[in-house]
């Protein structure tokens, strides 16, 4: 199996799998002050589109650091980017933004 998925997406999926798996819990949990930071550096970084330098970075070195394998500046954006994780089928895309 193939994953791309960006790391706000992972926030998002990864908590529906934990209802299913309490080790998914126990991981996101003792994870939770450590994604709470991240997400308040992003929120108070406050960089306006096109723009998100700080913001982008820190997501992709979070995403490397966790495994994936990361492409940056795609589509001719400095800051945008995609993460890989895995080979195979089937492949997962997740879309995510800053607004």
């Amino acid at each position: 199996m193939k994953i791309t998925v960006t790391f706000a997406a992972a926030c998002i999926l990864l908590p529906t799998a934990a209802q299913a798996d309490d080790g998914i819990r126990q991981f996101l949990a003792g994870r939770a002050e450590h994604d709470v930071q991240v997400a308040r550096s992003i929120f108070d970084w406050a960089e306006v589109g096109y723009q998100e330098v700080k913001s982008s970075a820190l997501l992709q070195k979070e995403l490397a650091t966790a495994g994936f394998k990361v492409e940056a500046g795609v589509a001719g954006m400095p800051t945008a980017f995609v993460a890989n994780w895995g080979k195979g089928e089937p492949v997962i895309g997740i879309l995510a933004e800053f607004d």
